[in-house]
């Protein structure tokens, strides 16, 4: 089966920014509920196919400036894809690259999913 590709025209958040405390209870910010919720309408039903045990991820970013450190965004693409219910948990991933690409003044996030025959090598 072929690779599943989705485009965001979102950056997502820094996992330093996922979660806020509010009275004492830790709640999702605004910006991570906005990206989980913008993720679900990209995905509208899509599912990994059955077939594929496991998964590989290429992440590419498109920051709208350069900043933060590229491995604090992966937490929130493969949350909002496990939120969108794309997979069953993203615990299948058995692999993820992700890598800034050039500057983007609206923000994208490409992300390429792939069949994985084993968790490990």
């Amino acid at each position: 089966m072929r690779d599943i590709i989705f485009d965001f025209p979102l950056v997502p958040p820094s996992v330093n920014t996922l979660w806020r405390i509010e009275r004492g209870k830790a709640r999702l910010s605004k910006e991570a509920r906005d990206f989980y919720a913008l993720v679900k309408l990209f995905v509208r039903g899509k599912r990994a196919p059955r077939a594929w045990r496991y998964y590989a991820v290429d992440i590419l970013i498109e920051p709208t400036r350069r900043s933060g450190d590229v491995d604090n965004k992966i937490k929130a693409v493969l949350d909002s894809l496990t939120k969108a219910g794309f997979w069953k948990d993203d615990s299948l991933v058995a692999s993820v690259s992700c890598q800034f690409g050039k500057i983007n003044r609206r923000g994208r996030t490409i992300v390429r999913v792939s069949e994985r025959k084993s968790k490990f090598l």
